[in-house]
């Protein structure tokens, strides 16, 4: 019902063939009783599928140690409520600002788990060792880890953060095109290989560097920056966190660089931007960097004109607009999003586009410059 009011398309499976989905195939994995097929499921976000797994005590341990994810069981000292003061019900509350936690205090949960990860805590009991929901990219993907699946049971979404959060996991979910979210709850049958790379080495690189890339976020949330400043180091670390995460994950058969972000080239100094050593020469293909600056160029669009996701392509045209954005800006839009989502697809067909050192400049700094212009205030009628 939820999902229908959302306009997303949700399907209950029993039995998937892993070798029948791809990215615009989001899939909710709740309380598994049989082993999850780890490198399949990695392989599957690596290429660019959205993963959501809400598991208490069931049988995703081994996919949670590949991501580097230790599960905790409660009770839990001191959380920061409880529903009636009830300690079997703590609440959990916002850890830092996420699109899963947008208009969301706190969650309502029963029996938790709790889970201490490199990856982003969106919601914990009081500390980040203590999360119940975690975020993060992996490979193209993303993937959320929710401690609790009864958060999302019909009776715990009376809570309204709850019904919420679970409107907001729906539409993460469903950010890709064409979207259709499978449920697979308890006993399910997965079988097949996803289509895509066969190494499953990325975990390790990627959790190496989620742990030091979270432990230097921590270091600049500190509020003496002037929001000025921290506006401009987030849009230069989250390309260069994609970045670093490129050259800690093996790749086989091409080879990135982060040369068209060089440091001379931002006027920054040395500290984390010197300390990644990101920069090595050499003629590259940038189709990877693209592709997941495509990602982030739309959420930021999208979060920067104050829509929700996925907002369609016509609503950012009209947000741009009463940014005093001209008609050319929004034919610029379109051209740069085409091509782009032109990139995504001919790389899901297996043909690998060649993306130059030059091309990769020139779409950041057109994606930069309409970022620009939805950071502007609305224009005030006359």
């Amino acid at each position: 019902m939820l999902a229908r009011a959302l306009g997303i398309e949700v399907v209950e499976v029993r039995s998937l063939d892993l070798s029948t989905i791809g990215p615009a195939t989001p899939l909710l994995i709740l309380y598994p009783r049989g082993e999850l097929p780890a490198d399949d499921l990695l392989r599957f976000l690596r290429t660019g599928g959205r993963l959501a797994i809400a598991d208490d005590f069931g049988a995703s341990s081994s996919l949670l140690e590949r991501l580097g994810v230790r599960r905790q069981n409660g009770p839990f000292a001191d959380p920061p409520g409880a529903v009636n003061d009830n300690a079997n019900l703590p609440l959990a509350v916002t850890r830092q600002p996420h699109p899963l936690n947008a208009g969301v205090d706190q969650l309502a949960t029963n029996h938790p788990a709790a889970l201490e990860s490199p990856l982003a805590p969106v919601f914990d009991f009081g500390s980040a060792e203590r999360s119940v929901v975690v975020a993060g990219a992996v490979g193209q993907g993303r993937v959320v880890l929710v401690s609790d699946p009864s958060v999302l049971i019909n009776n715990m979404l009376q809570f309204p953060g709850n019904r919420r959060f679970a409107e907001n996991l729906l539409r993460y979910l469903a950010a890709v095109p064409g979207a259709r979210i499978l449920v697979l709850r308890g006993d399910f049958v997965l079988h097949g290989t996803v289509v895509g790379s066969p190494d499953p080495s990325l975990d390790r690189g990627a959790v190496e560097f989620f742990t030091a890339f979270n432990a230097f976020l921590s270091g600049i949330g500190a509020p003496t920056l002037p929001e000025g400043v921290l506006r401009g180091m987030g849009t230069l670390i989250a390309i260069l966190a994609v970045l670093a995460l490129l050259l800690v994950v093996p790749l086989r058969g091409r080879r990135y660089d982060g040369r068209w972000l060089h440091p001379s080239a931002r006027h920054t100094q040395a500290g984390f931007v010197g300390k990644v050593q990101l920069f090595r020469g050499g003629g590259v293909n940038y189709l990877v960097p693209a592709l997941v600056f495509r990602r982030e160029l739309e959420a930021s669009l999208v979060e920067g004109l104050g829509l929700q996701a996925p907002a369609p392509i016509v609503e950012v045209e009209r947000a741009l607009h009463r940014r005093g954005a001209q008609p050319t800006d929004a034919q610029e839009l379109r051209r740069l999003i085409g091509y782009l989502d032109t990139l995504a697809m001919r790389d899901a067909q297996g043909q690998s586009p060649h993306v130059a050192e030059a091309r990769m400049a020139d779409l950041f700094q057109r994606g930069e410059r309409l970022l620009a212009l939805a950071r502007r205030e609305p224009a005030r009628a006359t």
